[in-house]
């Protein structure tokens, strides 16, 4: 039976900086379309900033529905995704990457990200990394995020998931009795009932001592 480790993308094999600061350029290049002061506001909010995003949309597209909105939304955020990309130095966490890349050789490496499809393929290949994960479940329309790491350890049944600082993921592992690493590698707030490595050398310890 195949051995797979699951992983998370930003925050472990790249920087987590074009993720975090997506919304941030999606409400900037918004208050210059609609010269809105508000939309700065929500440039600087936290998770909420989703019903933000709702505001825009339906200030930028007042008479289309609610999924054409919802789609031109997903491509805004994927242009600012890939404007980080190109505008992050030294973005790719290389050590990393070579570490595993020697896992390779007993383990089938997957990702799982809540990107859709055809996001992620993009994402990966300004990364330069379309190559290198064994497998790649994104998440579809009808799915949310839970039901996007149930169903993905239904079907693979990984030894590890190594994620980010989305605790959901790490509830539905311990569900199903899967063993989990929180990648801290940019040293953030963890989850206390998770083991957190915040640099190569633990992370290479910790995954070698869960698997």
């Amino acid at each position: 039976m195949e051995k797979i480790i699951a992983t998370t993308l930003p925050g472990l094999f790249a920087k987590s900086t074009p993720w975090r600061n997506a919304h941030t350029f999606f409400f900037q290049k918004v208050y210059k379309e609609l010269n809105d002061k508000s939309m700065l506001m929500w440039a600087e909010r936290g998770e909420d900033y989703i019903h933000g995003v709702k505001a825009a949309m339906q200030k930028l597209m007042p008479k289309a529905s609610d999924q054409e909105r919802a789609e031109e939304a997903k491509k805004r955020f994927l242009e600012a995704i890939l404007s980080g990309i190109k505008t992050t130095s030294q973005l790719i966490n290389k050590e990393v990457l070579d570490y595993f890349k020697t896992l390779k050789k007993e383990y089938k490496i997957a990702l799982i990200t809540t990107s859709r499809k055809e996001a992620i393929d993009i994402i990966l290949k300004e990364l330069k990394l379309a190559d290198f994960f064994d497998i790649i479940t994104a998440q579809k329309n009808e799915e949310n995020q839970n039901q996007l790491m149930e169903s993905f350890i239904k079907k693979y049944k990984p030894v590890l998931f190594i994620g980010g600082d989305r605790n959901d993921a790490f509830y539905i592992c311990k569900q199903y009795e899967v063993k989990c690493l929180y990648a801290n590698l940019e040293n953030r707030e963890g989850n206390k009932d998770i083991p957190s490595a915040k640099n190569l050398k633990e992370l290479k310890s910790f995954i070698e001592k869960l698997i």
